[in-house]
């Protein structure tokens, strides 16, 4: 077995049922691919190869797996094999082996509040039933074989073909769940009901507590694999991706295993750009060896035509420089017919990806420099606006996280993503700041914590309803952060996204550049000041009827400050870039010095690890008029990327005497600031460099 496995950046991602083993091997080599992610099973189920536990594919060539893990290690390929959770790429009901072999252990899926079911949808109980440990004896089969590591695709709690419902209320879980809650499973999706509310959090946690057994029985057999599971659980909110609840994996820190996300799921939602919040997102379920997907072509490119070398050369960047590992697949994993037509005209592009990044990884990962967290929180993606029957008016949970983040990139501002149980479990005194971007729901220990950390010298800079409602949903009377914002809720106007706008005067407008007047555009919510906060603007809404309402409020709260923001910020720059809007936000976070400043266009994106007593700078010029994701239903072409001169970096944390850049080759002048930073200037970026600092 090959153990460098999260150190191998060139991955291609081909599992057919069957293939010309040699000549595949010479397609992977051609492409300079370091890791092949092949196949020991198919969507369906069966087995390609003679496993004694899942039924056979019925074409199957018993010989192919092993002669193609035998092939590639003797080139010194990794292989990684795709297999399935629960259940991935079903066309039809009948066709999934597991529930043909043990109906017994199927999903039973939740109706919705008005009794709607999908009678031909399946799955498997990976809850309550014994189904967890035929998957992982399978496992163990798969493991020995060979393979380097093991993905698992189908990480959910849905099943399949159609439009899905959420499982799992089976007798199995019937027993689980009224042996760890006392209470009977709910009948129907229903968002009043204790029972269904307690399920949700039971589900959650007894998905992962069975993950956590599936890897410990797979690791008695191959000490040291590497796991992976892909969540799916990113926050698009593009038609057919909106992974919310009924997906079932939860927004969480995932123990012992690596997280895997898509950068552009099977449509080609602006990749390169989502890419970075989607490794964010990743490295939040696990900090270390997390990787992102592309495919090298998707349902919607030409079927002969050419794979977009700029696109897929930007994954790789974009990859490295969130220190994740990326990787690129076929349109759909096992497609053999667009792979075999014109190898090379297929494959070249992917060539030219895999030599930018052979060129950049030696200098690839480390200790991620840590300045600003922002907030991802499971309970606000699913309590947040819920009616009864799951239904929400307030459809922009996804759009605040984005918007936020595009504002912190558009500024190189070093960000990572927090998720509830960060808050709640680790220690948060390496940042300096934390930002709540809309976390409506928030529990009180997290609450708790964030109290902590502004009092011990933090900076928190929260907007909207952040913290106005229990975990699952219910309204406190006020925030139940608002000692620490300085502000009390006496109202919310426009709930409906960024349709609520108004006025604001700014009492300080050093913070917009001057502008006095300005909109954001989104809700927002209706506070009062409290005694000793300061108020940096007010409203002059249109009407009348708001004018002097605190809409921007900076507080003194122990040794730290918070900043409240009334607006739903994020939303609203995401709707409407208006540029004061994102001077607003990164001015408050910036009241905070990070440890890396780089003074860049908004094109230009930034990220800093620390490793082998070197620093790396990674500066990634994204070839969109901003960094923000713009529309995620779009086709993303990169023609041409313009250079980016004469940035200027400086360097807060460690003493440097030399630089140079990895890509150029050029050694840089360290010139010392009074301060005694560290500053340089990099001469020239096409379209990412590495600055390693020594």
């Amino acid at each position: 077995m090959l153990l460098d496995h999260d150190r191998r950046l060139r991955r291609v991602e081909f599992r057919p049922g069957s293939y010309d083993v040699d000549r595949l091997v010479e397609m992977l080599e051609y492409a300079e691919c370091n890791t092949m992610v092949m196949s020991a099973t198919i969507g369906t189920g069966h087995a390609l190869f003679p496993s004694e536990i899942m039924p056979h594919q019925s074409e199957m060539d018993p010989e192919y797996v092993p002669r193609l893990i035998e092939a590639c290690h003797e080139r010194d390929i990794a292989v990684t094999s795709w297999v399935v959770f629960n259940i991935q790429d079903v066309r039809d009901a009948a066709e999934y082996a597991p529930t043909q072999r043990w109906p017994e252990y199927a999903m039973e899926f939740l109706p919705a509040f008005d009794g709607t079911t999908r009678p031909g949808t399946v799955g498997m109980c990976l809850l309550g039933s014994p189904y967890w440990q035929i998957l992982a004896d399978f496992q163990c089969e798969v493991v020995g074989l060979g393979v380097d590591g093991l993905w698992f695709d189908g990480f959910s709690l849905r099943g399949m073909p159609g439009e899905f419902r959420p499982g799992c209320v089976c007798k199995w879980c019937r027993e689980a769940f009224a042996e760890a809650t006392g209470l009977d499973l709910p009948e129907r999706e229903d968002w009043h009901d204790e029972r269904f509310v307690q399920w949700l959090e039971w589900r959650a946690e007894r998905l992962l507590e069975n993950l956590s057994r599936i890897v410990a029985r797979v690791r008695d057999a191959a000490p040291g694999i590497p796991i992976t599971v892909n969540p799916g659980n990113h926050p698009w909110d593009a038609p057919g991706w909106r992974q919310e609840w009924e997906w079932g994996a939860p927004i969480r820190k995932y123990p012992d295993v690596f997280a895997s996300h898509h950068a552009s799921g099977t449509y080609d939602f602006n990749g390169p750009n989502l890419l970075t919040i989607n490794a964010k997102l990743a490295k939040a379920h696990s900090a270390a060896g997390a990787d992102v997907w592309t495919p090298l072509w998707t349902a919607r490119e030409p079927r002969y035509g050419q794979p977009r070398d700029g696109w897929l050369l930007y994954h790789g960047l974009a990859a490295i420089t969130e220190g994740v590992c990326p990787w690129w697949g076929m349109g759909r994993g096992s497609d053999r017919s667009l792979a075999e037509e014109q190898p090379q005209y297929r494959w070249l592009p992917l060539k030219r990806a895999n030599q930018a990044v052979r060129l950049r990884e030696e200098h690839f990962g480390g200790e991620e420099l840590r300045f600003a967290g922002v907030v991802v929180s499971e309970h606000t993606r699913d309590f947040y606006d819920r009616r009864r029957d799951g239904s929400r008016s307030y459809h922009y949970y996804p759009a605040g996280l984005f918007g936020t983040h595009a504002m912190l990139a558009e500024r190189q501002i070093l960000h990572e993503v927090l998720y509830e149980d960060h808050l709640e479990q680790d220690d948060l005194g390496e940042l300096e700041v934390i930002i709540l971007p809309n976390a409506a729901n928030l529990s009180d220990l997290a609450c708790d914590r964030l109290r902590e950390f502004v009092a011990d010298g933090g900076m928190l800079v929260a907007s909207f309803e952040s913290t106005l409602f229990e975990p699952h949903g219910a309204q406190r009377e006020d925030f139940a952060l608002a000692d620490v914002f300085g502000v009390s809720w006496h109202g919310t106007l426009g709930r409906n996204g960024c349709d609520a706008r108004r006025g604001l005067f700014m009492e300080d407008a050093d913070l917009t550049g001057g502008i006095q007047h300005i909109s954001i555009g989104a809700a927002h919510c209706l506070v009062n000041a409290h005694e000793g906060a300061s108020v940096s603007a007010r409203s002059a809404a249109y009407g009348g009827n708001e004018a002097g309402v605190p809409a921007i409020v900076l507080n003194r709260f122990g040794e730290g400050e918070a900043a409240y923001f009334a607006e739903d910020i994020g939303t609203g720059y995401w709707a409407r870039p208006y540029l004061w809007t994102r001077e607003l936000l990164t001015g408050m976070v910036l009241r905070r010095r990070p440890p890396l400043e780089v003074d860049g266009p908004s094109v230009l994106y930034a990220n800093c690890f620390r490793a082998e007593e070197e620093l790396r700078i990674h500066l990634l010029n994204l070839p969109f008029t901003t960094n923000r994701m713009m529309n995620r239903n779009a086709m993303a072409t990169i023609e041409e990327v313009l250079p980016i001169f004469g940035v200027e970096v400086t360097v807060h944390c460690g003493e440097f005497s030399h630089a140079h850049t990895v890509v150029s080759g050029e050694e840089i002048e360290v010139r010392r600031a009074a301060s005694g930073a560290a500053r340089l200037t990099v001469p020239r970026i096409d379209d990412h460099e590495v600055v390693v600092l020594s």
